[in-house]
């Protein structure tokens, strides 16, 4: 039986309310039903396309005892009954490739929770895909298959605001060549990472002091291309830092990986990177991040050794591709704030 009645539209004004309430933003707005349900069948369809091309869904930890990770937005709990702290993951990656290595299956997926400290938006779901003995090029085919799925189940066919003229194979631009083509500046001849700092301060634009060579191209990209990608784009060969996983381009330049970002619209949906199955290699990079992670303060980050032992017992070569889900559906959806897309965005407590 009710006890409350139902109130108005007006009640609900404030966007946190909303979010807090949200059983009561579903009873009364149309839209936010609307939203949820469409989320519900594109997760639907990218399950289906995955299945229907014989891959196996896999469920992996959600809890990490150790965590590489160089940057400082990871989430902690602490565990009484284990009497340690446990990381709340930031990726399922290092798992499924161990799910490789112990010879599950060539084809696995995974859709799930990852985490980051954010006060807006501390959960995301992601969609994470791994196949082996296929190169970068077939699992961009894999994504463009996958979007084209999410598409159709939402919208029957026709195209939304950001997917109109969407066709099949997606255009490639090169990561350093998009920066170079607005900037003129060809980045490939600068060779230490105070040259490009050097150059950044030259653009205006602000530098710590530490940043290395591909720090720099990564900041001049996001701040003068992405933007500019309104159509979808594959941006390949993105610079190494960004894929610790990912083996290095077959263009022969090791501070690029063979790994490419898919963006619609100036937002990322997703990327495809080749698999780093060397274990010294993987390693020394691990191994760099904890480094890393250690100079800005992170003194708990330390090498999984484990994933890392897995590694020496043999990896198939092969690819992966991740899919952002929350901006996928942001995109499908015409939506135009992430928060409004999950079923229970995390609301700012009710002022006492």
């Amino acid at each position: 039986k009710a006890l409350t009645p139902i109130p108005d539209k007006k009640s609900l004004d404030d966007p946190e309310a909303r979010y807090r309430l949200r059983h009561i933003d579903f009873i009364i707005n149309d839209g936010a039903r609307a939203l949820v349900r469409a989320r519900s069948n594109i997760v639907a369809g990218l399950r289906s396309h995955l299945i229907s091309h014989s891959f196996l869904e896999m469920e992996t930890p959600m809890l990490h005892r150790v965590s590489a990770d160089a940057v400082p937005e990871l989430l902690t709990i602490h565990s009484t009954a284990m009497r340690e702290n446990l990381y709340l993951r930031s990726a399922p990656e290092a798992y499924l490739r161990r799910l490789l290595i112990g010879g599950i299956g060539d084809r696995l997926f995974e859709i799930n929770r990852s985490f980051r400290d954010d006060v807006l938006s501390p959960e995301h779901t992601t969609l994470e895909v791994h196949q082996s003995y296929t190169g970068t090029a077939s699992m961009r085919a894999l994504l463009e298959g996958l979007l084209c799925g999410a598409q159709r189940s939402v919208s029957n066919g026709d195209s939304t605001e950001m997917f109109k003229g969407f066709t099949t194979p997606i255009p490639e631009l090169h990561y350093h060549d998009s920066v170079q083509e607005q900037l003129g500046i060809d980045f490939r001849s600068i060779q230490c990472d105070a040259a490009a700092r050097d150059c950044a301060l030259h653009l205006g634009m602000p530098v710590r002091g530490d940043e290395s060579w591909g720090e720099i191209l990564e900041t001049l990209f996001q701040q003068y291309v992405q933007p500019r990608l309104v159509g979808p784009t594959h941006v390949v060969d993105v610079p190494a830092h960004m894929c610790p996983f990912s083996r290095a381009s077959a263009s022969g330049d090791i501070r690029f990986a063979d790994a490419s970002e898919l963006y619609i619209g100036g937002l990322k949906i997703g990327k495809v990177f080749a698999h780093l199955n060397d274990p010294a290699e993987q390693h020394r990079r691990l191994a760099e991040q904890v480094a890393k992670a250690h100079g800005k303060g992170a003194l708990d980050r330390e090498l999984d050794e484990d994933f890392l032992s897995a590694m020496t017992h043999g990896m198939p070569p092969g690819s992966a591709v991740t899919i952002y889900v929350d901006t996928l559906v942001m995109l499908l959806t015409n939506t135009t704030t992430a928060r409004e897309v999950l079923t229970f965005p995390q609301a700012q407590r009710r002022a006492a």
